[in-house]
């Protein structure tokens, strides 16, 4: 096994999970994964992400096939090592080792770099290198479009060769399927400036429905999305979003509503940003136009509960007196919504969450009452815990 252009996007310190990617090149005869291991985390797990019937889902692949002679290369919106319950954050230049474990080549140490993808620094982009993706959407009965992904594979769970690409569009919900058409290369890293009070605003709430399901809210106003002005002239308050979980990016979302499944037990971090149709990301004093959500999903189906919904206000760095600890109800989803006038970091203690918030930058926590009482939230500077 040879395998090259190992990588880790950075992270912020309060993400929960990172991702890792490579290409493997398996020169001999057929061999099959069947473990990985990280010192950065407390488990490593090859996932993927796949698209049924509207929904996008993230799935543990326990074991998987390297045929003899093939190239597999893991990426966003593919297959991916995904690192659970990261004990450090990933920062840039940081490096780590990811063990991989076959049935006939042994363990394998794989050096793992944290920075941008092998390529992006020369000049080329996100879009350019392998998370090329179709220009396609779904319409549904409303006239909205779901988001899109590059789904690599065959059914066996491995792309052969240098081909073997399947790239799919799907909406969500109620969504259907529509032509593909292809997209060309465009540099995300740019964005532009708006005045704060002109810019876009947005924030994400969920519905939590057990078994790794939630149905994803994009609220935003000053902002509409818009699926045919992709690639056109930039018009100020339009264009698409992008949905990231866990550091790795899903695809565009052109609508306000996204069903995500097979998400496992644990704490996720849901991010979405908004970029215009030129797709230069929208920003305010340098700052991404972005949302998120924290979402800790509970073992085993919890059935239909009751959801309460707490608006939370930071300002000057101080909680509202009534949100210095926080009362959880056993058996109910709570959702805290938070918005500040500066960065800070949040902890939510007990359930162990942690967050940071600020100015167009609002984060939710979403969690289970699977313990009741009365729960300590700590604020801190920026970069602070």
């Amino acid at each position: 096994m040879h395998i090259e252009d190992a990588w880790a996007r950075p992270l912020p310190p309060v993400a929960p999970n990172g991702a890792a990617y490579f290409t493997i090149h398996n020169a001999g005869v057929d061999d099959r994964l069947v473990g990985i291991e990280s010192p950065v985390a407390e488990q490593a797990q090859m996932h993927v992400h796949v698209h049924q019937n509207g929904v996008m889902k993230m799935r543990h692949v326990p074991q998987m096939l390297f045929p003899a002679e093939s190239t597999t290369t893991l990426k966003p919106g593919g297959h991916h090592v995904m690192l659970l319950k990261l004990r450090k954050p990933l920062e840039t230049g940081a490096k780590f080792t990811v063990t991989l474990m076959f049935e006939k080549a042994g363990r394998v140490d794989v050096p793992v770099v944290v920075g941008p993808e092998p390529g992006e620094a020369s000049g080329a982009n996100e879009h350019q290198m392998h998370d090329k993706q179709a220009k396609a959407g779904a319409k549904g009965e409303h006239g909205g479009h779901g988001s899109h992904n590059e789904k690599t594979g065959a059914a066996s769970g491995h792309q052969s060769g240098h081909g073997g690409h399947d790239k799919k569009a799907s909406g969500s919900g109620h969504a259907g399927h529509q032509g593909h058409a292809a997209s060309a290369g465009h540099d995300h890293s740019k964005t532009i400036d708006v005045p704060a009070a002109e810019a876009p605003r947005l924030t994400l709430s969920g519905e939590l429905h057990g078994s790794g399901m939630v149905n994803l809210k994009i609220n935003v106003s000053k902002f509409r999305f818009s699926f045919d002005s992709v690639d056109k002239p930039h018009v100020a308050g339009v264009g698409h979003a992008h949905l990231y979980i866990n550091g790795t990016k899903i695809g565009r979302v052109f609508e306000a509503t996204h069903t995500l499944d097979g998400l496992a037990p644990g704490v996720h971090e849901i991010l979405v940003s908004l970029h215009a149709n030129t797709h230069e990301g929208y920003a305010v004093d340098g700052r991404p136009v972005m949302a998120r959500l924290i979402l800790a999903i509970p073992d085993g189906d919890i059935g239909d509960v009751k959801t309460s919904i707490a608006n939370l206000m930071i300002v000057d760095g101080a909680l509202p007196k009534a949100a210095k600890t926080i009362r959880a109800k056993q058996n109910e989803i709570i959702e805290l919504r938070w918005k500040s006038d500066s960065v800070r970091h949040l902890h939510l203690h007990g359930y162990d969450i942690e967050a940071e918030v600020g100015p167009h930058r609002p984060v939710s926590m979403m969690f289970f009452g699977a313990v009741a009482g009365r729960f300590p939230i700590e604020v801190h500077g920026k970069g602070a815990h």
